[in-house]
C-alpha cells in the first residue's frame, strides 16, 4: 500500500501536482495545523515539530517517510507517527511529530512541510502553515543593531570522550614539573649546607696543622719545618684560588695578588728557610700569609652563600 502511495506521490509530482496552501486545502475538507515545541533554540538543543491534519475518511493521506532535505539546516533525528483517530462522523485526525536538532549557525528558519493525499488520478501536496524558528543567542547589555556580530554560539558537546589514561598522563607530567620545581631549590640548599660544613672543616684543619705549627716552627727556628709548612700553605691557597701556585716564585706570587706587604713577608720567610736568617719580623710575616688565606676563605664562603651558580665550581675545587 505504501509503495503504491509513494509511486502516486512521485507520479503526481511530475504530472502537474503542485503545492496547495492550508487555505486551499480546506476545499478538500483538509485542515492542517503545525506546532513547534519552542520558538527559539540553541545549537545542540532538540525540539519537536508537530503536524495535525483533520481530513474526511474518504481521503487517503500520508506523511513522507524521509524529510531530511525539507528540514535543512535543521537535522532530523526521529519521526513519530500517531495512529489515525476518528473524531466525529466521517472526520479523521492524523498527526506526526518530527524530533529535530540544530547543529549549524542560523539566524532563523521557516518551517513549512508538505502533507500528501491521494486524489485519483493525482497526488496532492498540502503545505502546513509556516512557522518561524529563531536561534537563541546572547547579546551584550543594551546592544544595538550594529553589535550583532558579537553573538556567542553554544559549543557543541564533545562526541568523543577522551581516554582516562590521557588525563592520568597529564596529571603525572604536572606532578613531575611541580616536584622538579620543589626539589631543585631543596637540592641546592642541602648542597650549600654540605659545602659550608666541608669548607669549615678544611679551615679548622688548616689553622691547626699549618698556621699554629708554623708559629711553633718559628719559635724553634726550624727551617726544615718552615719549608714544609710553606708548601702546605700554598696547597691550601691553591684550593681557595682554584689554580696551581706551587710553580710560582715568591715575586710571582706577590705580583699575582698585587700585595707589596706579601712580597716582603715571603722574602722574610725565604731568608729563614734557605739562608737560616730568622729575623724579628718573621712571626709577622707568617701572620701576613695567614691573613691572606683568611681573606680568600671569607670571599669564597660569601660567594657560596650568595651565588647559586658557584655551587658546582666550589664543589669541584673541594675535591681536587
Amino acid at each position: 500500500m505504501w509503495r503504491f502511495l509513494f509511486f502516486m506521490w512521485i507520479a503526481g509530482t511530475f504530472l502537474g501536482g503542485g503545492y496547495l496552501p492550508a487555505a486551499r486545502a480546506q476545499n478538500y475538507g483538509v485542515h492542517l495545523k503545525a506546532y513547534i515545541s519552542t520558538d527559539s533554540v540553541r545549537i545542540g538543543e532538540r525540539l519537536f515539530y508537530s503536524v495535525v491534519v483533520h481530513r474526511p475518511d474518504s481521503l487517503q493521506l500520508f506523511f513522507p517517510p524521509a524529510l531530511e532535505r525539507a528540514f535543512k539546516p535543521l537535522t532530523l533525528l526521529e519521526v513519530y507517527v500517531s495512529p489515525s483517530v476518528r473524531i466525529s462522523g466521517k472526520q479523521v485526525k492524523d498527526s506526526v511529530a518530527y524530533e529535530l536538532t540544530l547543529l549549524d549557525r542560523i539566524d532563523s528558519v521557516q518551517l513549512q512541510l508538505p502533507v500528501y493525499a491521494w486524489v485519483a488520478p493525482d497526488t496532492l501536496r498540502f503545505l502546513t502553515p509556516a512557522r518561524v524558528l529563531y536561534l537563541n543567542t546572547w547579546l551584550p547589555p543594551r546592544a544595538q543593531a550594529d553589535t550583532l556580530e558579537l553573538r556567542v554560539e553554544v559549543a557543541l558537546p564533545s562526541l568523543v570522550d577522551r581516554p582516562l589514561y590521557l588525563w592520568w598522563g597529564l596529571g603525572a607530567v604536572a606532578a613531575l614539573l611541580l616536584l622538579w620545581r620543589l626539589l631543585v631549590p631543596l637540592w641546592r640548599y642541602l648542597m650549600k649546607l654540605w659545602l659550608l660544613y666541608q669548607w669549615d672543616k678544611r679551615w679548622q684543619d688548616y689553622e691547626e696543622q699549618v698556621f699554629e705549627r708554623g708559629q711553633e716552627a718559628i719559635r724553634q727556628a726550624d727551617g726544615t719545618a718552615m719549608e714544609q709548612l710553606r708548601r702546605q700553605w700554598l696547597d691550601f691557597m691553591e684550593l681557595l684560588q682554584g689554580q696551581p701556585l706551587k710553580s710560582l716564585t715568591s715575586a710571582e706570587l706577590a705580583a699575582l695578588w698585587q700585595d707589596e706587604t706579601l712580597k716582603q713577608a715571603l722574602a722574610c720567610i725565604d731568608k729563614a728557610i734557605y739562608g737560616g736568617h730568622f729575623e724579628q719580623e718573621l712571626p709577622e710575616a707568617w701572620m701576613t700569609l695567614h691573613r691572606l688565606a683568611a681573606r680568600k676563605y671569607e670571599l669564597l664562603i660569601d660567594k657560596l652563600k650568595k651565588d647559586k651558580d658557584a655551587i658546582k665550581a666550589i664543589r669541584l675545587a673541594l675535591h681536587r
